[in-house]
């Protein structure tokens, strides 16, 4: 397979702007669009994937600063190339949703196998501003101590910062990037799934239909309660903004909880559908002082004391203290304390404010979506999941079969449980295969009766801070 190498059509060398609303000022040459846009700036840690991150529709009304110094090195792949289901097979929607990119040191020229084009003649096809030669640890430090930021960039020099900013989480930015009318993916598949489109990523389109699903994916604002009947479980997507602008969404999912045991459907959301659902439960949504975003953030799992390692891109989480008593927190961030996730002690809804589909990786949760769908076809049986078998890291796919780590899903009397079987990961039992339900670190309660590492085992992690 060939290397496709080339540069841009035109070498960056206009200088632009970049105003915050602090009143600091960044100057850097102009390698995108060359026009001026507002968004709120945020940063993300992620060092590959900026065209699936570009085009997240999470990414709405936003100005992406990118930690990882050198981007562009290998260009941005065809645009025109679609997959089996007829979406832009690189891509996580169809055109970019973010407002602006700014970088350290941009490579205007490119080389990679499936390059198309350099990233800067990318964004000037979209009409998306891109801004380089920005000291983004600088930046990066300053949204940190300060929080995220609305900003401009100015490609006129002249002009002065902005007299009033227009903050995008101030718009109904689900709105903006919701599908509004219903399409049905994978038809004929037998797991028949509604999924809210909040601002769904492709990837999750990809993953539920290859698993089996006939996805039915409608509107953020779709009356979807009164059909839940017609459909073997309810997904919720990620997307951008404020969750409490999603008014009709709430109202639906607070009728889809509380029908009777006999109607009950599972229901799983992911990043702004873990929000969602955590308000539909009695939650408080609550905005972060700069989010999380990027392909390394720690996540503890409470019932096993596991971490994973995950994608993120969320600025905005639920305050579990807030939910109702049917509820528990199930993921905790290990970086920040936050809230990653929480389940139903009684029914089968439970949600990751991480992204266990993320298309560039890392996988180490892609088995969530297995539990969901084993769920859907039975929601009161225990569910074995194999974390190999979904993908979860391909140094699992090469263990022995009997070492495999094993998942099982209960909602006995209620509760779930994600529990590891046959061995513990730790360096004393790695492939012992006792067939116990061995847990990978050593484990204790908190002061709220959670399951979190203790001192003193091995691979101690760091608890969750009150």
């Amino acid at each position: 397979m060939s290397t496709q190498s080339g540069d841009d059509a035109e070498p960056p060398s206009a200088l632009a702007t970049l105003h915050l609303e602090d009143g600091s000022s960044f100057t850097g040459r102009s390698f995108g669009s060359h026009e001026s846009m507002t968004g709120e700036v945020v940063f993300t840690t992620g060092m590959v994937g900026y065209p699936e991150a570009l085009t997240d529709p999470s990414y709405q009304g936003q100005i992406i600063t990118l930690t990882t110094p050198m981007v562009g090195n290998y260009g941005v792949p065809d645009r025109k190339k679609l997959d089996k289901f007829g979406l832009p097979a690189s891509f996580e929607s169809y055109k970019i949703h973010a407002s602006g990119l700014i970088v350290q040191d941009y490579s205007h020229h490119y080389s990679h196998w499936k390059a198309s084009s350099s990233l800067g003649d990318w964004l000037k096809e979209e009409g998306i501003p891109g801004l380089c030669d920005i000291d983004t640890r600088m930046l990066t430090k300053k949204i940190r101590q300060k929080g995220a930021m609305v900003g401009r960039i100015e490609v006129d020099l002249n002009a002065p910062p902005p007299a009033s900013w227009e903050n995008p989480n101030d718009r109904h930015l689900v709105a903006e990037v919701s599908i509004t009318e219903p399409k049905v993916y994978g038809k004929g598949n037998p797991v028949k799934i509604m999924g809210v489109d909040c601002g769904m990523k492709y990837n999750m389109i990809r993953l539920l239909v290859d698993k089996g699903c006939e996805l039915t994916v409608v509107p953020w604002d779709h009356p979807f309660a009164a059909d839940m009947h017609k459909f073997d479980g309810v997904f919720l997507s990620n997307g951008p903004g404020d969750p409490t602008y999603c008014k009709e969404t709430i109202a639906q999912l607070k009728q889809a909880i509380s029908v009777p045991d006999s109607e009950v459907k599972p229901i799983f959301g992911i990043c702004l559908g873990n929000q969602l659902l955590g308000i539909a439960a009695g939650g408080e949504a609550k905005k972060l002082p700069f989010g999380n975003r990027g392909q390394n953030q720690p996540v503890i799992n409470h019932a096993t004391g596991e971490c994973y390692i995950t994608s993120q891109n969320h600025g905005y989480h639920i305050d579990t203290a807030t939910l109702g008593d049917d509820y528990e927190e199930l993921f905790t961030n290990l970086n920040d304390g936050s809230n990653e996730g929480f389940i139903s002690k009684s029914r089968p809804y439970f949600t990751a404010q991480f992204h266990p589909e993320h298309k560039n990786g890392p996988t180490d949760t892609a088995f969530m979506f297995d539990t969901f769908l084993a769920a859907c076809k039975d929601p009161k049986a225990p569910h074995p999941i194999s974390g190999a078998q979904a993908g979860t890291s391909r140094a699992q796919s090469q263990e022995d079969p009997a070492a495999r780590q094993r998942r099982h899903l209960h909602w006995p009397g209620g509760g779930i449980r994600l529990l590891r079987r046959s061995g513990s990961q730790s360096p004393q039992g790695r492939g012992q295969g006792s067939g116990l339900d061995e847990p990978q670190h050593r484990l204790g309660p908190d002061q709220h009766g959670r399951q979190v590492p203790q001192q003193g085992g091995p691979h101690v992690l760091p608890a969750r801070h009150p």
